[in-house]
């Protein structure tokens, strides 16, 4: 935001300030005369005009944090710390029983259908 841009909306606020004290002092003068649903209409219509827009933050989430299987030796190590041994296919059981088998493109297929891709020191899944 530019200093003039600042200054112009200062003076802006200034100025709505100016305005909706102005209006508010006669419009409470008429609202108490007329007494109508339309000058109570007027009067909230005339006070709501200048009041800032509320500001809407948008979050944006950071990726996902990956996890890794990495290579210890001949073992892998998951991201919880486990070691587990692969068998002769490449693939290896995890501890809660479900099995992790390997693609022929050299992948892990987790048993929730994830594709775990090889990378230097390891294994990085989604």
């Amino acid at each position: 935001m530019k200093l003039d841009d600042h200054n112009s909306l200062g003076f802006r606020r200034q100025q709505c300030v100016s305005i909706r004290l102005a209006l508010a002092s006669v419009l409470r003068q008429q609202c108490l005369m007329i007494r109508t649903p339309f000058a109570t209409l007027l009067c909230v219509t005339a006070l709501t005009a200048c009041s800032p827009t509320p500001v809407r933050q948008v979050i944006v989430p950071d990726t996902t944090p990956e996890k890794r299987i990495m290579r210890a030796g001949s073992d892998f190590v998951l991201p919880d710390g486990t070691r587990v041994t692969p068998d002769q296919s490449g693939g290896f059981q995890l501890p809660n029983g479900d099995y992790v088998r390997r693609d022929p493109r050299g992948a892990l297929i987790l048993p929730t259908g994830a594709r775990c891709v090889p990378d230097p020191t390891g294994y990085v899944c989604p």
